[in-house]
């Protein structure tokens, strides 16, 4: 099964996503799911990790995930070849 990570991160000095990371989560990517359905489950999980964030950096007490960057990706808004890729891959707009 496919899986995707979402995080929360502090702003780098080197632009996007460079920051250290505040809160990270792994989920699977359903089989079947549509990307609706994944636009709202990673819209819902990322704002209720926002708000974790944002009372742990209030309190103090966070310990930041440092960020692997041999290991990271960045992924922007979807273009066309993504949608393509996306839907030949047997997933569903909606």
């Amino acid at each position: 099964m496919q899986a995707y990570r979402l995080y929360i991160d502090e702003s780098g000095d080197e632009g996007i996503d460079t920051g250290d990371i505040i809160f990270q989560e792994e989920l699977d990517i359903p089989p079947k799911a549509t990307l609706h359905q994944m636009m709202m489950q990673t819209k819902l999980i990322g704002a209720q990790m926002l708000l974790k964030a944002i009372e742990s950096i209030n309190s103090g007490e966070y310990p930041p995930v440092y960020a692997n960057k041999d290991e990271s990706s960045y992924y922007s808004f979807p273009d066309k070849q993504s949608y393509k890729t996306f839907l030949k891959n047997g997933y569903k707009i909606l």
